[in-house]
């Protein structure tokens, strides 16, 4: 009973609205919140890239996959476009071909897009007021990370 009151308190203080539907989100809503999801994932992406590698060169803990699955989550559309122009930023390097930066964004993208797919397709709550919920973002989000490198591997 005890959990009940419980969750009862913390969703009367931080209620969590539904995603708005397209219809109603102008373009520059839209366009501010790509931008600050670019922003977003681009800072994380630099900060989970200077993560010393002691197996490989990539990064082993990928920190922009939880900004772009929350976004994704809460904000639809803005998401996908904003992970794709913060991964762009992120990756674009002269030593870098154009085709491996796009086989990349499109990883990050696939990865995103299946964590946040499988996470509306089960019991998930993004209040995360169960210890069901925890586990199902931890799994769906390192099915998607894999997903999404196997992409890039494939591509690259």
């Amino acid at each position: 009973m005890m959990h009940t009151a419980f969750a009862a308190s913390v969703s009367v203080i931080a209620p969590i609205a539904p995603p708005e539907p397209m219809t109603r989100i102008t373009a520059g809503r839209l366009a501010q919140r790509s931008l600050l999801v670019a922003l977003l994932y681009t800072a994380l992406g630099q900060a989970a890239l200077a993560f010393p590698a002691f197996v490989s060169p990539t990064a082993m803990l990928w920190l922009p996959m939880g900004v772009a699955v929350a976004a994704w989550l809460r904000w639809g559309w803005a998401a996908p476009i904003g992970v794709a122009l913060g991964s762009l930023g992120l990756l674009a390097h002269p030593a870098h071909s154009p085709a491996l930066v796009l086989w990349l964004v499109a990883g990050d993208l696939v990865g995103a897009a299946l964590c946040t797919a499988l996470l509306k397709r089960t019991s998930f709550d993004r209040r995360l007021l169960r210890r069901d919920d925890t586990t199902l973002l931890l799994g769906m989000g390192a099915t998607g990370a894999l997903a999404g490198s196997f992409v890039a591997e494939w591509g690259a």
